[in-house]
């Protein structure tokens, strides 16, 4: 679902809540090559991006976008792909 289901879900209890975090450098190379930008630009992205969603979360839900709703599984994405079971 994204941007908030873990919100938007938060009382069905077969809803699978998960979070999928990256490293922020792993983030800046993925934008670089994605956006042909420098770091330095990908970084400001990423924080501009990070802000914007994070607002979002808090008008629609009144929530901070760390505040995951407990969510079932958090999972860090670090270059590699990963199943959930």
């Amino acid at each position: 679902m994204g941007r908030g289901g873990n919100f938007l879900l938060k009382d069905i209890p077969y809803a699978l809540k998960v979070r999928v975090t990256a490293p922020i450098e792993q983030r800046a190379e993925r934008i670089m090559k994605r956006e042909s930008v420098d770091r330095d630009t990908a970084h400001w992205l990423i924080e501009k991006t990070d802000k914007e969603r994070a607002c979002f979360i808090h008008l629609i839900y009144g929530k901070h976008w760390d505040s995951l709703g407990q969510p079932g599984r958090i999972r860090h994405r670090a270059g590699h792909r990963f199943k959930i079971h």
